[in-house]
């Protein structure tokens, strides 16, 4: 199994027109992509997820050769985005400058399957194991608990055996699965470079006690660190500039630290 210090996860706090509006699965799996450039390729993947399938992306560059080895970075999202909005907008940035580049939506989000809700007693399964049950699916569900596990398990997807992109086989062998619930636990045991950054004025969480003061861990730790601060609480899809500054800060960092230690392709 290939080390999960070759794998970094970006995330992204800032909810998109798409989330806000929820609506059904068909509606998601019908919206459109952003457009791509001819360099980069986008190819669907299932990850499955305690049982259940979780839909990605895997963008990478057009002409890859077979066993290439490049670096992962692997978009983990916020609480109010899909893999159709800020990820496929910055996917290019980042395949173009040498990466591979999947995103997934979380359980009962957007493409991904639901969680279902049995309506009524659970029958004898048949010889085949099979039962037919009236059930009620729950989408959109903020669960902050399965979400983890949808990043632990995406995580372990992209981190299979000899380093390629797995499958189903991943669930019985998860290297991710020390991947806690608190953001301060977890800190005291990074020791890859981190880029983080905060809104000056984060409505959801207050950085003094969140992004700041992970960076002072890890700061102290002896842990590489950039801790950057935006001047204004904007959201940075409705920004285009800002959203160029802030991709190009990221490929710069990623860059820096992770063209060293590439995972073979397939």
């Amino acid at each position: 199994m290939k080390s999960l210090t070759t794998l970094i996860m970006m995330s992204v706090l800032a909810p998109t027109v798409i989330a806000s509006q929820g609506g059904t699965r068909a509606e998601a799996i019908a919206r459109k992509y952003p457009p791509l450039p001819d360099t980069v390729e986008r190819h669907s993947v299932t990850i499955w997820s305690d049982g259940t399938k979780m839909a990605g992306d895997v963008y990478r560059p057009a002409e890859l050769e077979k066993n290439a080895k490049l670096p992962v970075i692997i978009f983990i999202a916020g609480t109010h985005e899909t893999k159709k909005g800020t990820p496929a907008r910055m996917a290019p940035a980042f395949v173009e400058n040498g990466y591979i580049f999947p995103a997934f939506d979380y359980l009962s989000w957007a493409e991904s399957d639901s969680r279902l809700q049995m309506l009524e007693p659970m029958p004898e399964p048949d010889k085949n194991g099979n039962i037919t049950v009236k059930a009620r699916a729950i989408p959109w569900q903020m669960n902050f608990a399965d979400q983890v596990q949808d990043i632990q398990n995406a995580i372990a997807f992209a981190a299979g055996a000899g380093g390629k992109m797995s499958g189903y086989a991943h669930i019985r062998y998860n290297t991710a699965r020390s991947i806690g619930y608190s953001a301060i636990e977890a800190t005291e045991k990074i020791t890859i470079p981190m880029l983080i950054t905060d809104a000056e004025k984060e409505e959801l969480t207050a950085p003094q006690k969140n992004g700041k003061r992970l960076a002072e861990i890890l700061k102290h730790n002896g842990t590489p660190i950039r801790y950057h601060v935006r001047e204004r609480n904007y959201t940075l899809q409705h920004l285009p500039k800002k959203f160029i500054e802030a991709t190009a800060m990221e490929v710069e960092w990623f860059d820096r630290y992770l063209h060293a230690s590439p995972v073979t392709t397939t």
